[in-house]
């Protein structure tokens, strides 16, 4: 089942067309954005329909409301500077490295996520309180906005430790990750894929 949305009027985009110029030869470089269902739902946001790209094949996905603004673009690697980035750098190198790392949380003050990460470029993600199965395509760094959760891994990756999360935490997932995830206070949350999404399917 692909992963469901709420929107109207869906019509068909291509990510790469939300990017400026620079961005989308940035994108392209990083194996780009794919195709998916959209419908308009407010300048610069969009409520996606369907994304088939989200999960592997025959993993459950969440029903219900999921929101996505499309705001910014990935940064490179490179450009990812500053203290802040230390677990979320050592969480891709041994997700790299074939390991299984458990996810980070670590209290961030939002401004400090402002001044080295740059979140307010990032996209913007809103989910209700509900209980759902969630599959990461790419090790995803996200900074709390509002809301309380909590993420257990399952699968091949039961053995990592479940973590809960609530505003002004910043969070690293690891690519290939699966996780249940139990959402006590609807969730807002600013997300970003550093390295890309190369298990996107």
């Amino acid at each position: 089942q692909q992963q469901s949305f709420l929107a109207a009027s869906p019509l068909a985009l291509d990510a790469m067309s939300l990017l400026r110029p620079s961005a989308r030869r940035l994108a392209a470089a990083l194996g780009g954005p794919r195709p998916f269902a959209a419908a308009g739902v407010g300048a610069g946001s969009l409520a996606l329909l369907s994304s088939p790209a989200v999960a592997p094949a025959g993993l459950p996905m969440a029903a219900g409301a999921m929101r996505l603004q499309a705001r910014g673009f990935v940064r490179p690697s490179g450009a990812l500077l500053g203290p802040k980035m230390d677990a979320a750098r050592r969480i891709e190198d041994a997700r790299a490295a074939g390991g299984k790392p458990d996810i980070s949380v670590v209290t961030t003050a939002r401004d400090e996520a402002e001044k080295e990460l740059g979140i307010s470029a990032w996209n913007i993600w809103e989910k209700e309180v509900s209980t759902f199965e969630w599959f990461f395509a790419g090790t995803e760094i996200t900074y709390i906005l509002e809301g309380e959760a909590t993420v257990t891994p399952n699968g091949d990756w039961s053995g990592c430790q479940a973590v809960s999360f609530r505003a002004g935490d910043l969070v690293t997932f690891p690519a290939g990750m699966t996780a249940t995830w139990v959402i006590k206070a609807p969730i807002k949350k600013h997300l970003s894929f550093p390295w890309g999404k190369p298990l996107a399917k």
